[in-house]
């Protein structure tokens, strides 16, 4: 197999601009891009990654371990890996199918102490992008993750229209299921503090129900619109 020469990045600085006076005109562009990112409806990194490949764009990744949340997989998905690949941690997967993306030039991986770096620049010295039976294996790995979501919503949008205080009720789901699943290193509470700027907060919940009678998945929206505004909503 062919191997390929990629960067481990240890820190970053601004882009490059092609043209000063045009801000579209980026040399690369630097994406927040991961397995359990790749088709999150508010992460959108596939998107994000799709759109620099169509404009001939390199790609700096950020965020390849999560925070380092796909360093520390629930054991099923550990043991996945480990059948194929003794030794190889769950955090060099996550690199790995960052590096393996084309046309991305460097992975930004941060790290915690002085082993990790000898573990990620260990397989990326002469790197092997991921062959289909471990793009398979990666997939599998993002299903037992996501498997374990607090609210099965689908994200089809259907209750968002009709929500008088213009709640984002889908990507608040997701920001919850997130910070169920990975805690504050999610950094969905920031995601959502974010959102909370522009649209209606959990708490913004009249309780009219109006989702809930178009909701396709019959989820009990008002009561998951308390409990993320307990996590995500200062007490006031």
């Amino acid at each position: 197999m062919e191997m390929e020469m990629k960067k481990l990045g240890f820190g970053t600085m601004r882009l490059p601009v092609l043209n000063q006076e045009d801000p579209a005109a980026v040399d690369l562009e630097q994406l927040q891009l991961n397995y359990i990112d790749w088709d999150s409806p508010d992460i959108q990194s596939r998107q994000c990654y799709e759109v620099c490949r169509r404009y001939g764009k390199d790609v700096i990744v950020m965020e390849p371990v999560k925070g380092g949340t796909l360093a520390h997989v629930p054991r099923e998905a550990r043991d996945l890996m480990e059948a194929h690949a003794p030794g190889m941690t769950p955090a060099s997967w996550a690199v790995r199918f960052a590096a393996s993306r084309a046309g991305v030039i460097m992975v930004l991986s941060g790290m915690s102490d002085y082993i990790q770096p000898l573990d990620n620049t260990a397989y990326m010295q002469d790197f092997v992008p991921l062959t289909e039976e471990e793009e398979g294996i990666v997939g599998r790995a993002a299903e037992i993750i996501q498997s374990a979501t607090a609210i099965s919503c689908t994200s089809c949008q259907y209750c968002v229209e009709g929500c008088p205080k213009q709640i984002p009720i889908p990507k608040y789901f997701s920001l919850y299921n997130q910070y169920s699943l990975f805690g504050e290193k999610s950094n969905s509470r920031g995601y959502y503090l974010n959102y909370g700027g522009r649209y209606g907060k959990a708490g913004d919940c009249i309780g009219c129900r109006r989702c809930e009678a178009i909701c396709p998945q019959h989820l009990p929206v008002v009561q998951h619109m308390k409990e993320i505004a307990e996590v995500f909503e200062p007490a006031k």
